[in-house]
């Protein structure tokens, strides 16, 4: 027999985790294969028992979960896409108005988990990648009269945009995220997919001659977040030490009562 937690830990299974874009540690193989429990199970493996299956048949079913696993880490829905879409607004706005520094700072705070309101590097490359897919399917963009200034792009991108902006042109950028992970570190696909973000509605501004912000606005709207994040609790006051506490007033002694006379 063999158990999800040695499985885990194996090497080949390690190495098709990372073919297939998903950033793995050992130690966290357990709770990973938990998450894939689900969706193995769908396809009739039951990771606890994974001694009798085909090591074939594993493969194509761990495939098929490892995709639907990275789907859901960059589709972001409710209010984790409504803060998604709003910090790619923000991008998008600090690079229009030559604010390079507030645009790294946004960017500097994505990481690779949601926190305290900011979205998760994946729901950010997710929502930007497929904006771009939709984007570039018809219209100016796909026949290249509003063409796409990467002049500008930051260093630290500039080898991946152009990558982005042909799989968006063939409508699989979205879709090719994972091998962009294996090829680069996830900062630089997140940084990548926001400044063409950037690029792309800039470029629709100028063949319109409209303003950024309406083009921006009609392409990727703002969004209401329904829940704000939950504020941490205040600390409750610390008891005042027992030295400093007045102390209890006592009761009167209570009097002896006269006698009744006869």
């Amino acid at each position: 027999m063999t158990d999800s937690t040695s499985r885990s830990h194996d090497p080949d299974f390690q190495d098709m985790l990372a073919q297939s874009g998903v950033q793995h540690m050992p130690e966290q193989g357990d709770e990973l294969m938990q998450q894939l429990a689900p969706l193995l199970s769908a396809d009739g493996i039951d990771v606890d028992n994974l001694g009798d299956v085909d090591q074939s048949q594993l493969e194509t079913a761990m495939a098929r979960a490892i995709e639907r696993h990275n789907l859901e880490l960059m589709t972001p829905v409710s209010d984790e896409r409504a803060r998604t879409i709003n910090t790619l607004r923000d991008i998008s706005q600090a690079l229009d108005a030559q604010q390079h520094d507030k645009a790294v700072e946004i960017l500097g705070n994505i990481g690779p988990e949601a926190a305290e309101g900011i979205p998760s590097a994946g729901h950010v490359t997710g929502v930007a990648m497929e904006s771009l897919d939709a984007w570039y399917a018809n219209g100016a963009l796909q026949a290249g009269s509003a063409r796409v200034s990467q002049r500008e792009a930051p260093r630290s991108v500039r080898s991946i945009t152009p990558d982005v902006e042909a799989l968006a042109r063939k409508g699989r950028a979205y879709r090719s995220i994972g091998s962009l992970l294996r090829r680069n570190p996830e900062s630089a696909v997140v940084g990548a997919s926001a400044y063409m973000v950037a690029a792309a509605v800039a470029a629709m501004a100028e063949h319109r001659q409209a303003s950024f912000d309406d083009v921006l606005n009609e392409l990727l709207p703002a969004q209401k977040v329904a829940d704000a994040p939950a504020a941490k609790p205040a600390a409750e006051p610390a008891e005042e030490p027992a030295a400093k506490k007045a102390p209890a007033k006592e009761a009167p002694a209570e009097q002896p009562k006269a006698a009744a006379k006869a």
